[in-house]
């Protein structure tokens, strides 16, 4: 059987888009085959159903959850929710993982979206023969791509169904803005009040860290 095998730093959302596009299978299919349900739908930085999917990408339950989402983030800064949410992304309920993690539901008029560098894309290509999805570029609050020190540039999810067949970050002419543009001018603000600057850099920092170990 066909496996896809991840790249570097690549989120687990991602990897499942490029595994069903291959494979030639719908998203109804795929979603109907993991998580039991054609009408049920993964988050992209949160995904459900890690048990199931441990078994068709022959990699540990371990190394999904915590190499290829951002549940360790949540894990380190909700102690209290850790082990249930846990849980429930390794099981199939993707409501109550969203509410466990204390996330706007989809219903609730969120914006779901996933974000890209201009300049990895590139290299991605170069390296692999198609731009993917990274997982540290996914950290709420980052707005920069921490390698090429450039904004990223976003992809908004408005289908119900996040996980699309060609859902791949699209290299056009390079940008001149990004709807992140706000984020930059926050923290802009923010980086003028001293006393906020260095929590605010520790925060980040750790972040990064959480998703490294």
């Amino acid at each position: 059987m066909f496996v896809t095998r991840a790249f570097d730093d690549e989120l687990l959302f991602g990897r499942l888009v490029r595994y069903f596009c291959l494979l030639g299978e719908s998203s109804s299919q795929f979603t109907e085959k993991v998580l039991a349900s054609s009408r049920q739908t993964f988050h992209p930085t949160l995904t459900v159903g890690v048990s199931k999917l441990s078994s068709l990408l022959r990699d540990s339950e371990s190394k999904l959850l915590y190499e290829q989402t951002l549940a360790p983030l949540f894990f380190f800064f909700l102690p209290q929710h850790s082990h249930e949410l846990r849980k429930l992304l390794l099981n199939n309920d993707g409501n109550k993982a969203l509410w466990e993690s204390q996330l706007a539901s989809f219903g609730q008029g969120s914006t779901v979206y996933l974000k890209w560098c201009h300049q990895c894309a590139i290299e991605d290509i170069s390296n692999h023969g198609v731009a993917y999805w990274h997982r540290s570029h996914q950290i709420c609050g980052i707005s920069t791509c921490y390698k090429h020190k450039e904004l990223l540039q976003v992809t908004r999810l408005n289908s119900r169904q996040k996980l699309e067949r060609g859902l791949f970050p699209l290299l056009t002419s390079r940008p001149e803005s990004s709807p992140l543009d706000v984020e930059v001018k926050v923290a802009t603000y923010r980086d003028r009040k001293s006393t906020r600057l260095n929590s605010s850099h520790l925060v980040i920092s750790y972040a990064v860290f959480c998703l490294k170990k």
